[in-house]
């Protein structure tokens, strides 16, 4: 096999991996913990806070508009957000790296219906260092983070973190927080 075709083979078997497993990116708080207090302006120039979200439960999803299993999941997030909202569901979508114009272009292109924060370069690190992207993280209405997923989330997946916070009303017994370690 020839040099060019190597590379190529290399490339693309590089890019199944990481379309795979998460792109590269920044890994997220500890699961049973307080989630950090944050404050920040979303792309719709509202304020997001987690106060803003007490009694709610909230999904913190990490993203990037280049990364394809980020772009393979939103459709879900989308569905979910639109189905669960009225039961205690609230997404944020957080993209701490790119222009919050071209973000804004994105959030349009993929009919995102939840708010989401970009270029916000301190949002980045309130849930902790973030190794791949996306990454998700489950807040529970008494917030404390109960779950997190690193890599892409089905819809399945993403119910099975979230259903059973919904529907108790409050925070999961103990041994029955959902975690998405090997979700991903």
């Amino acid at each position: 096999m020839t040099k060019v075709r190597w590379l190529g083979l290399i490339l693309l078997v590089g890019l199944l991996v990481a379309a795979l497993a998460g792109c590269p990116g920044r890994a997220p708080a500890k699961t049973n913990s307080a989630a950090p207090d944050f404050r920040a302006t979303a792309l719709d120039g509202k304020t997001v806070s987690l106060a803003g979200f007490k009694g709610k439960v909230l999904v913190v999803n990490y993203f990037a508009t280049w990364c394809p299993p980020c772009k393979a999941e939103i459709p879900d997030f989308v569905a979910a957000y639109r189905e669960l909202k009225d039961q205690g569901l609230e997404i944020l979508g957080v993209n701490p790296d790119e222009d919050p114009s071209d973000v804004r272009a994105f959030v349009q292109e993929q009919g995102i219906n939840y708010p989401v924060i970009a270029g916000d370069r301190e949002m980045a690190g309130k849930f902790g260092t973030v190794r791949t992207i996306p990454v998700t993280i489950v807040i529970d209405r008494n917030g404390n983070v109960v779950g997190k997923a690193n890599g892409m989330l089905t819809r399945a997946k993403l119910d099975n973190l979230v259903r059973p916070l919904l529907a108790s009303g409050g925070e999961q017994g103990q041994g029955e927080r959902p975690s998405a370690a090997g979700a991903a």
